[in-house]
């Protein structure tokens, strides 16, 4: 069985089975690009064993499989205030980074993490120099990093006594200027802990739900700023855009295209994370193709649905569109769909 656009399937469509089950079902299937889905049941794959893990490089190798792995995303937090919860995201993040360089992935799908309602607010510039372990090497410096370090658990104990009301005097952008840059200090160790690792780390944009860091792709892009890291980039999920209202997906994508590793397909009605198949909501994916096909992208498809039948059934539909796209019925122009404005410039 072919695929169009190099299509890859994600286990999410079959998370109630063991993670080895899964991947020899969709093998079996035909499909030849997988992403792991680190997450429930399949979760398991950061504690397999050398053995275990040796078998899915080999049986990769013998099918002609391409990898790819979504991160855990449950108690991994890059963008935490506090140290221990920055310490297990850490250790998450790393540990699939060496999965995936061994199964050869190019990338790994990381999401930013999410807020503290109050412990972010008190979060300032010196956490995230000293998350990194930048000092300056001399007595004075250290011992005013110190004192800052003490100042900062003095007001984060503050912090936790005041009002929501007292809490809410910091902006939201504010807030989510030191959480970018929480994320952007996060990475930078991560890659320098992972000196030589060339597996690259996809930050993928959210569902709008409380708290979640990455719903809007601008905080991605910034994000990518502060890193300034060409090992890292972004995975574009076109139906948690579509939730953020009807014009939004179209325009966050052609945003974040030059930083493109891979692309999240599902389909939605507007209103919930469905994970439907592609063609049966209202998420405009015909014209994500369109958009995505001019500029020359050459990175993952990744079709995450609830079951296989679905990812069948939206694979067979992105086949039609090649069809249509090869003959005489062109897809039409991005910039003439209703609703469709230009994207904001960056400040």
């Amino acid at each position: 069985m072919s695929k169009p656009l190099d299509c890859s399937v994600s286990t999410y469509a079959l998370l109630e089975l063991p993670l080895q089950e899964a991947v020899v079902q969709l093998i079996e299937a035909g499909w030849k690009a997988i992403e792991i889905m680190g997450e429930g049941r399949h979760a398991e794959l950061l504690d397999w064993t050398q053995e275990q893990l040796s078998w899915l490089k080999r049986v990769g190798e013998m099918n002609g499989i391409a990898w790819s792995i979504h991160t855990p995303i449950t108690g991994c937090n890059p963008a935490a205030a506090c140290s221990e919860a920055r310490g297990e995201a850490e250790r998450i993040v790393l540990r699939t980074m060496h999965i995936a360089e061994e199964l050869g992935c190019v990338y790994i799908v990381l999401h930013p993490g999410e807020m503290d309602a109050q412990r972010d607010a008190d979060v300032r510039d010196a956490d995230v120099r000293q998350a990194e372990g930048r000092t300056e090497g001399q007595a004075e410096g250290q011992a005013e990093g110190q004192a800052e370090g003490q100042n900062e658990r003095q007001m984060n104990r503050q912090t936790e006594g005041q009002t929501e009301g007292q809490a809410g005097e910091w902006t939201a952008g504010e807030r989510l200027e030191g959480a970018a840059n929480r994320v952007a200090s996060f990475l930078r160790h991560v890659l320098k802990t992972a000196a030589g690792n060339r597996v690259k780390i996809a930050l993928e944009n959210v569902p709008p739900y409380p708290q979640l860091l990455g719903v809007d792709t601008v905080f991605l892009e910034r994000v990518l700023h502060l890193t300034d890291s060409p090992q890292v980039g972004i995975v574009f999920d076109a139906g948690h855009a579509h939730l953020n209202g009807a014009d939004s997906c179209l325009r966050s994508l052609e945003r974040v295209i030059p930083e493109l590793v891979a692309l999240h397909l599902s389909d939605n009605l507007g209103d919930h994370d469905d994970h439907l198949a592609l063609g049966t909501g209202t998420v405009p994916l015909e014209e994500c193709v369109a958009l995505v096909r001019a500029s020359g992208f050459k990175g993952a498809w990744v079709l995450e649905m609830h079951s296989t039948a679905d990812a069948e059934a939206s694979s067979a539909w992105l086949e039609r569109l090649e069809r249509r796209r090869a003959g005489d019925q062109p897809y039409p122009p991005v910039r003439d769909i209703a609703g469709f404005s230009p994207p904001l410039q960056l400040g």
